[in-house]
């Protein structure tokens, strides 16, 4: 391919990144708002049941149709119209048995929840799978601009149900049934799209196993992800009150920024490692710049977010959620490990056997560590769980990596940097924090915000500068 169709290529890349990157940042900025208003209208009670549906939906979601929508980028460009159905049929006793899990674990939970409640939110599950499947498939179409607008009036509209909900003072279950039907709004328009495209019926389905094989390497990690990332939500919604999960969700709640960051950097590494595959070296510069960058960011959050925790509950949650900052405390840990994808070469290099063990190395300590430190910590334990199944989950891929690079883990981790930097931190932030603590609220956060990210400025700028024109030799 010449140079103008690699540069087109490049081109359609970073211009579909970006458009998913405006949809997905308008989302977490809108779940964010609706987070910090719900927790200051709402009782406790009514907060806790709104967001135990969504652990429902954003658990069962995506285990409807599996690894499918993943595996729909994957298809041949033309052939996907033939494709699709011969693995919609395939997929389809797993989608019924999902369907049949969800059930029953809806039904465990009917004492808490009534049954109307319980069947949108049934609907609403398998309409958030369907939008998973038409996202992916406008993808596949190149339809970035209609999937822009789709999705920022589904944003709109998801805003304006939630204030409109709020001033009518309704039931849950009328909140949930409205977005179940602006998910079906959203879904029919991108179907009656799909629907006009000219697609190949003829192609025939090439390399069945390899599809096969793919997909069960998808589905089963994606069940693993989905059970890591919201199983110990579910079972609090078992073992406690609505009123104290939504204590357990407000003091485990994942900054969304922390993702956003690995998934940024990732979709870099991937771009920039994939162009050099026969560089090994080249590409340990590439993940060690990474994991500088990532924590120069991510780094002052947690010290802002950690020291800083109580004013920010007080202030933005008007104290009412206080019980939950010594869970907040634990689970901001999560952004020491939230400073690159440590799956990015891996994926380059087709090691998804690497990445599934990974995930189930990190589900089993997980289970394990929280199973061993329940009775001593209560309900401390699941965050903790969680974080340090993900820390072994890392650990294992780091060493898989420097396997695959064939180099030391001292070259692709810039280990002199994380701990200068952590130790340099805790300095600034400690006479930060003594500075500021006895001024007001409002004040004390100002203050603190401003001063991360002008540190978080600084850092980016400077070693962003001396990672291009040094390639980090100086760590």
């Amino acid at each position: 391919m010449n140079n103008s169709g690699n540069q087109n290529i490049n081109k359609r890349v970073f211009l579909q990144a970006k458009y998913f990157f405006l949809a997905r940042l308008l989302q977490v900025i809108l779940v964010f708002a609706i987070l910090i208003g719900f927790s200051l209208i709402l009782s406790k009670e009514n907060y806790g049941l709104y967001q135990a549906s969504w652990v429902f939906m954003n658990l069962f979601a995506p285990l409807i149709f599996l690894g499918l929508p993943q595996q729909l980028l994957t298809l041949p460009g033309n052939a996907v119209l033939t494709h699709l159905p011969w693995l919609f049929k395939k997929h389809l006793p797993y989608s019924i048995l999902v369907g049949i899990i969800l059930l029953a674990t809806l039904l465990l939970v009917q004492q808490k929840f009534s049954m109307a409640l319980l069947t949108c939110i049934f609907f609403c599950t398998i309409l958030q799978a369907i939008m998973l499947i038409l996202d992916n498939l406008m993808l596949k179409l190149n339809a970035d601009k209609l999937f822009l607008r789709q999705n920022l009036l589904y944003s709109l509209l998801f805003l304006l149900i939630h204030v409109s909900w709020l001033l009518l003072h309704g039931s849950v279950i009328w909140l949930i049934a409205a977005i179940g039907c602006i998910s079906f709004i959203k879904s029919l328009r991108f179907f009656l799209f799909i629907r006009k495209q000219q697609w190949s019926k003829n192609a025939p389905i090439e390399d069945k196993i390899y599809f096969l094989q793919q997909w069960n390497q998808l589905s089963l990690n994606e069940i693993i992800n989905r059970f890591s990332s919201n199983a110990d939500k579910l079972v609090i919604i078992f073992l406690l009150s609505l009123s104290g999960f939504s204590v357990y969700y407000n003091g485990t709640y994942e900054i969304p920024f922390f993702a956003m960051l690995v998934t940024a950097l990732g979709n870099s590494l991937s771009v920039q490692i994939s162009n050099n595959l026969t560089h090994e070296k080249h590409s340990a510069q590439l993940f060690k710049q990474s994991l500088v960058m990532g924590s120069s960011v991510s780094f002052p959050l947690f010290f802002f977010f950690y020291l800083f925790s109580t004013p920010l509950f007080q202030f933005f949650l008007n104290g009412k959620y206080m019980d939950a900052v010594p869970l907040f405390n634990i689970a901001i840990f999560i952004a020491f490990l939230r400073i690159t994808s440590f799956t990015a070469i891996l994926q380059v290099f087709k090691k998804n056997k690497t990445i599934l063990l990974g995930s189930v190395i990190d589900l089993l300590a997980n289970i394990t560590i929280v199973v061993i430190l329940y009775p001593v910590l209560g309900i401390k334990a699941f965050p903790l769980g969680y974080i340090l199944g993900t820390a072994l989950q890392i650990a294992y891929y780091i060493v898989e990596t420097t396997k695959i690079l064939n180099v030391k883990a001292a070259d692709i981790i810039p280990i002199k940097w994380l701990v200068a930097l952590t130790l340099v931190l805790t300095l600034i932030y400690l006479i930060l924090y003594k500075m500021v603590i006895a001024l007001p609220n409002w004040a004390t956060i100002s203050i603190a915000a401003a001063i991360t990210a002008s540190l978080i400025y600084l850092l980016t700028r400077y070693f962003g500068q001396k990672s291009t024109n040094q390639n980090l030799r100086f760590l």
